[in-house]
């Protein structure tokens, strides 16, 4: 009985949100409520649709050359990490506890 309620409540929690996107042009109701839907129903088809939508939001109020800024930021941020991890597995091995 529990699966059937949670496709019917990550589509309504999707309604509400693209009801505030496109109905009430409010972009910072729908950005949170799809959040919501992808943190609460991360495998939900709704979940996928909210992505979509927030992307769709993103691009519409962030100016291109931001984005481009915050991914290659996010981009290098991502590769330091990996190098920060690959020393301290290497450390590990050298010197197992």
């Amino acid at each position: 009985m529990e699966t059937l309620r949670i496709p019917l409540a990550a589509k309504q929690q999707y309604a509400k949100a693209h009801a505030e996107h496109y109905g009430e042009h409010d972009l910072l109701a729908a950005l949170r409520d799809y959040e919501q839907v992808i943190v609460v129903y991360p495998e939900s088809p709704e979940a996928h649709y909210a992505r979509r939508q927030i992307l769709c939001i993103v691009n519409r109020v962030v100016p291109e050359q931001e984005l481009r800024l915050a991914q290659e930021a996010l981009a290098e941020n991502a590769l330091a990490l990996q190098d920060l991890q690959r020393e301290r597995d290497a450390a590990a091995i050298a010197n197992p506890s």
